[in-house]
């Protein structure tokens, strides 16, 4: 992963400002400032329509209690492609437009799913599980002040209220505290 990080960021901008001068040689800096100003400006307007088109589906997924992952996916690449074209260069300009582009946008999205799926690994941990329970290993019961309760991650089961009582609740405060005569008496 490091050697294709080391040539996106050291490579691509090297490739992008020679570019930049060529095509600068040949058509004029001026005209080749107003199609590096152009891109950033239309493709920046282009990634927020489409942001928005993404969030209103989004949106419609989860009021129908879907989960929108590929949606979300789509919307992280909209939002890689409104930074992207906001750096100067053709080349990051073509890889920005791509990204904004539907079936474009899905294929680089299916490329890069596949390429992550086999290098994420996913740990998850139980309530109150801490550190241990990331790495696999189980807990059995818990007990709090002579109160059992089961391996469930959300507490005690659901057959009704249980509380816990703590040294807070045994204390009688209300002896302790005077009585200014404002409390309401009651019949």
């Amino acid at each position: 992963m490091f050697p294709i990080l080391a040539f996106l960021f050291i490579a691509v901008p090297i490739v992008d400002i020679w570019l930049l001068f060529s095509v600068g040689g040949q058509i004029g800096p001026l005209l080749t400032a107003f199609l590096c100003i152009s891109t950033g400006i239309g493709g920046a307007a282009l990634a927020r329509w489409q942001g928005f088109q993404t969030l209103a589906r989004i949106q419609t997924d989860l009021s129908q209690g879907q989960m929108p992952g590929q949606v979300l996916g789509e919307g992280a690449l909209i939002l890689v492609a409104a930074a992207v074209l906001m750096t100067p260069g053709f080349i990051t300009d073509a890889l920005g437009l791509s990204l904004l582009i539907p079936p474009l946008r899905r294929l680089w999205l299916k490329l890069l799913t596949h390429y992550f799926r086999g290098r994420v690994q996913v740990h998850t941990s139980q309530f109150g599980g801490g550190f241990g329970a990331a790495s696999g290993e189980q807990f059995g019961p818990t007990q709090v002040h002579g109160h059992q309760f089961d391996d469930s991650p959300f507490g005690p089961p659901s057959s009704g209220p249980k509380y816990v009582r703590n040294e807070a609740m045994d204390r009688d405060d209300r002896a302790t505290v005077p009585n200014d005569g404002t409390d309401d008496q009651r019949s």
